[in-house]
């Protein structure tokens, strides 16, 4: 699949060669996300996407009309802020390791990548799509935020997760809906950012005629690209193997990914007791032009 078909994607989104390729890549993540939060929002009327997103949050709120959004505000204003119920900051990244302790950063404000808000409820969004939060930069959100504001980490895996729940459900009820399209979408997205960045989202959902295709039609400009991503896939469907282990097989914890062979033929995996499973009992897992071994 072409990435640049995704209506999310953008151009040099992703490219090496870019100077600040990991911010524009964030911001351009952020973007994806508020845009299919607000265009079901404002466009679907019997979505209720982004109320769904809400109350996974846990954000309280009485209002149950479409929130406001914005990006890279440096405050909503005073206004909004001071009549908001429940203030939450909402930081998403590869990694995260519990709630953060936000140091003394005195009064020093912040712009954060992106706002949510309704009435009575509020939320600020940090997102990252390389390494995990800076306190410091947290902690001035929560200045900006103001008195009260409490704080959620999540990965990029639980939200992957959410939205994942979220198009199945929509599938079985409005295939053909504004918001089925967009989720859709931007579930594609992600899978293009986990495998460029390396992100384990836990996306494992079946091989796919695409990923056999990979193998087949190797003279395609995008032939490496779609390679490396059947190469990730088949790491994401190992992991799930390994998570469904029974406990007297919990010992076969080391995962290895294997290097597409010169031919670029088939991308492989193990799963074994230590690092060199070649020398002892292991899984082997192979995914090639024709098959899944």
């Amino acid at each position: 699949m072409d990435p640049h078909r995704n209506i999310f994607f953008y151009y040099a989104g992703t490219a090496k060669a870019v100077g600040g390729r990991d911010r524009q890549l964030e911001d351009n993540t952020t973007k994806a996300l508020v845009n299919l939060l607000e265009l079901t929002a404002n466009g679907d009327p019997e979505g209720q996407l982004t109320q769904n997103f809400i109350a996974y949050l846990e954000v309280s709120t009485s209002d149950s009309g479409a929130p406001d959004f914005a990006l890279q505000r440096s405050t909503i204003g005073e206004i909004a802020l001071a009549r908001a119920k429940d203030k939450l900051l909402l930081g998403i990244a590869p990694k995260v390791d519990g709630n953060v302790d936000l140091p003394d950063v005195g009064d020093q404000s912040s712009r954060p990548d992106a706002w949510i808000w309704l009435r009575d409820a509020v939320v600020c969004v940090e997102t990252k799509v390389v390494g995990t939060f800076d306190p410091k930069q947290l902690a001035a959100h929560a200045n900006t935020l103001g008195a009260g504001a409490r704080q959620s980490l999540l990965t990029w895996r639980n939200v992957y997760g959410f939205f994942a729940d979220q198009l199945a459900a929509a599938l079985e009820t409005r295939p053909t809906s504004l918001t089925t399209v967009l989720l859709g979408q931007f579930i594609e997205y992600l899978r293009i950012i986990a495998y460029r960045q390396e992100i384990n989202m836990g996306e494992f959902d079946g091989f796919r005629p695409e990923h056999f295709a990979a193998f087949t039609f190797r003279d395609r400009e995008d032939t490496k690209d779609n390679q490396r991503r059947v190469k990730h896939y088949l790491g994401q469907f190992v992991s799930a193997v390994r998570e469904e282990l029974p406990a007297s097989l919990s010992d076969f914890g080391h995962q290895q990914v294997g290097n597409l062979k010169a031919d670029a033929s088939h991308s492989w995996s193990t799963l074994s007791r230590g690092k060199k499973p070649v020398h002892e009992a292991h899984f082997s897992f192979a995914v090639g032009s024709d098959d899944f071994a």
